[in-house]
């Protein structure tokens, strides 16, 4: 029979991997059940994985609190004070995050390099630029190169030093990791060209690049609100649409239809087709037209465009 100690060791390993495969699925609601379970096992890894599903609900309150409830008894675990300290600043407590971090600093075995970088994105934040660059250089993990770089340019780019960010930026794209998540990658090319574009960059260069970007990762927020920014255009009737559209993929697949969900501000389900349409291009699917529309509510204020797109469902029109 196995010693009960290992057994239950292996068991809570297994599950903290489950709770963060289900995290990275989005599925929240089971992360919290697998949490609850290891939480029974007095597990540490509970409290990030419990506290991360419940920021993934937009309960950033109850993740503060399960977080701050554990700490209480298990105040050596540095993961936990950084993701506290995320918490806190997200909530906008910036002193409580910048405790936090310190705490993280003085737990045995903290990633120093990991916890000076979120002190550089919240010095940014309390518009502390000159003493993030200071922080944010004491970085030199080899992983967070990318990472780093990016917080670097936002505290540039607060310091009005944008040609200094650009520069930074396109350089970190030439350095990036090729193992780097494309998520990644993309978020940094897009922040460097809307810096372009706010230094006087022609619009439809920076739509052309943004556009190809979402070959990369289609869901892209910080390049779909790249694109909207090209358009800079408002109108006080605009409204957020839900729109379902439907669709034939390119010429190879004739046969297969698609559905697909986006979230669009304009002033009609036509005008917020001809948003959707450009991107839909991006790789062919062009065709379409809107099977459903829903007005969700007033967007007077916003930015017309994508704001959120989903995957597509194909199906074969043949077997209809």
């Amino acid at each position: 029979m196995p010693d009960p100690i290992t057994f239950r060791s292996k068991r809570a390993e297994k599950l903290a991997e489950r709770g963060c495969e289900l995290l990275r699925q989005g599925d929240y609601r089971e992360a919290l059940e697998v949490a609850s379970r290891l939480e029974e096992l007095r597990d540490s890894a509970a409290l990030g994985i419990a506290a991360q599903a419940h920021e993934g609900l937009g309960e950033t309150a109850k993740a503060i609190e399960v977080l701050e409830r554990g700490l209480e008894v298990a105040a050596d675990a540095w993961p936990n004070w950084q993701l506290l300290g995320n918490l806190r600043s997200d909530a906008g407590d910036l002193d409580g995050a910048d405790e936090a971090y310190e705490r993280a600093l003085g737990c045995p075995g903290a990633w120093e390099g990991s916890i000076r970088l979120n002190q550089g994105v919240l010095l940014n934040r309390r518009q502390r630029f000159d003493e993030a660059l200071e922080v944010l250089g004491r970085v030199a993990d080899d992983e967070l190169r990318t990472v780093v770089a990016e917080a670097k340019m936002y505290a540039l780019e607060g310091s009005g030093r944008l040609p200094a960010a650009v520069a930074l930026g396109q350089l970190a794209l030439e350095d990036a990791d090729r193992d780097a998540a494309p998520e990644l990658t993309v978020r940094l090319a897009a922040l460097v060209e809307r810096l372009r574009l706010k230094q006087g960059a022609p619009r439809e260069e920076i739509r052309r690049s943004a556009l190809g970007l979402l070959r990369h990762d289609p869901s892209s927020e910080e390049t779909l609100a790249l694109i909207r920014d090209t358009y800079e255009r408002h109108s006080p009737g605009a409204r957020l649409f839900r729109v379902v559209i439907h669709g034939r993929a390119p010429a190879g697949d004739a046969s297969l239809g698609y559905y697909a969900t986006y979230h669009v501000v304009a002033d009609s389900p036509e005008n917020a087709l001809g948003f959707v349409e450009e991107i839909e291009a991006v790789d062919g699917h062009g065709d379409c037209r809107v099977e459903d529309a829903q007005s969700v509510e007033d967007r007077p204020s916003a930015l017309h465009g994508v704001y959120w797109r989903s995957g597509r469902i194909l199906y074969d029109e043949e077997a209809e």
